[in-house]
């Protein structure tokens, strides 16, 4: 079984082996925007998880969980396939990337870790970051 925490130290030698997602979510009245600081420093390779946009939009109400249709569909918009190992981290104080986690379970995906201490245990072992947009994945294969 795969652990649900990793370390620092075993996503930075395991950076090439998963899919990582930059969780990134805050409250609204918190004046941050997860876009713009996911595009000012994230883990190299990863992506954002759009925690709005993974949900069901015809539900009138926020963040509610969608179909296991049109998660799958996201997932493999993200690259993910039923193999993947996929890590999700955040750097915000109600940590969606426990969400992201949670979501992947939820719809039979094993292979899903959490960084434990998020972007801050990553910048504290002086992993590399970059800037920008996500780089394009080939479609993933989730079911």
């Amino acid at each position: 079984m795969t652990s649900p925490l990793v370390t620092a130290d075993w996503l930075r030698d395991n950076l090439a082996d998963v899919i990582v997602f930059d969780a990134g979510y805050h409250l609204p009245t918190v004046n941050r925007d997860p876009v713009a600081e996911f595009e000012a420093a994230h883990i190299p390779g990863a992506t954002h998880f759009d925690i709005n946009a993974i949900a069901d939009q015809s539900n009138p109400l926020p963040h509610m969980v969608p179909s296991a249709d049109e998660f799958a569909v996201a997932m493999r918009a993200l690259g993910v396939s039923s193999d993947s190992h996929v890590v999700f981290y955040d750097d915000s104080a109600i940590k969606p990337a426990t969400r992201g986690w949670w979501m992947m379970r939820l719809f039979g995906h094993d292979r899903v870790s959490v960084l434990d201490g998020g972007l801050a245990a990553w910048r504290g072992i002086d992993g590399p970051l970059e800037a920008g947009g996500a780089s394009p994945r080939a479609p993933g294969n989730f079911v």
